[in-house]
């Protein structure tokens, strides 16, 4: 199961590591990338409304000698739909089931959405989590109350999906290596939809990891997670030794342990 668990870090750090090993004049600083005009803004919740993600499954593939040599992936889709309304602490809340497959569905979360702020309620509690703000301005600091992050707001552009232009807000965190994050109004993270930063809460396995792939509304695919463009960076990353070895957490390490689970030059293996 641990070993499972490191394998899923590793798609993500794979990702981040990547970014660090883009040539420099493929980066866009800070200060040439200013605010566009608004769009009327585009509200994230409305009866109906889904949002279609892929649970990812891993099994061990274990040789004859007890070691894990790769791992079987199994896929299931999941939907994440705004099904009905209540009452919370004199509020009204949009109700969030997650159904699978097998035409099971489950009650996940709520969601509240006043002066273009976005909040969720966990099911068994009443307290608001504010998961968006798309008040922020340029300059602005946004501190994620799920992963802790200090987000910092570059800037807001547009882009034009399936005829539709959306708002779309760029962030970067202060941590070293530095993410980029990105907002669109309507749809949630751009590469996680509604469920930014909280999608591991309700994943039905340890093991597993989810991925966003599409949004719907009124019925229609409005917002598909591909062919989307590239967050600009926003800010230089330096290059990365391509010998060199880092852990999952993006650590350099000088003795790697047997059977360990390691990166080099932007490639995850294991150690022998």
């Amino acid at each position: 199961m641990k070993k499972i668990y490191i394998y899923l870090q590793t798609k993500i750090m794979k990702q981040v590591l990547l970014l660090m090993i883009l040539p420099l004049p493929l980066y866009v600083f800070a200060q040439d990338a200013p605010d566009t005009a608004r769009l009327p803004y585009h509200p994230m919740l409305k009866e109906g409304k889904t949002w279609l993600y892929k649970d990812h499954h891993f099994e061990e593939k274990i040789d004859g000698e007890g070691d894990v040599y790769d791992y079987d992936e199994y896929e299931t889709d999941y939907n994440f739909v705004l099904r009905g309304d209540t009452v919370i602490n004199g509020e009204r809340a949009f109700k969030m089931y997650r159904e699978s497959e097998n035409g099971s569905s489950k009650y996940v979360y709520a969601w509240i959405e006043q002066d273009k702020r976005v909040y969720r309620i966990h099911e068994g509690t009443t307290e608001k989590v504010l998961y968006y703000d798309f008040n922020l301005k340029r300059d602005n600091l946004w501190y994620d109350n799920i992963s802790g992050d200090k987000l910092f707001l570059h800037h807001v552009d547009t882009i034009n999906v399936n005829k539709q232009s959306y708002n779309r807000y760029h962030f970067y965190t202060y941590n070293w290596p530095s993410e980029v994050f990105n907002w669109v109004e309507g749809i949630g993270s751009l590469d996680q939809g509604i469920l930014f930063n909280g999608y591991t809460e309700i994943l039905p396995c340890i093991c597993d990891y989810i991925t966003f792939e599409k949004c719907f509304e009124d019925g229609k695919q409005i917002f598909p997670q591909m062919n989307i463009p590239d967050a600009i960076l926003s800010i230089p990353l330096k290059r990365k030794d391509n010998e060199a070895i880092y852990d999952l957490q993006g650590r350099k390490v000088t003795t790697p342990q047997k059977n360990g689970l390691y990166i080099k030059d932007g490639k995850k293996f294991i150690c022998r």
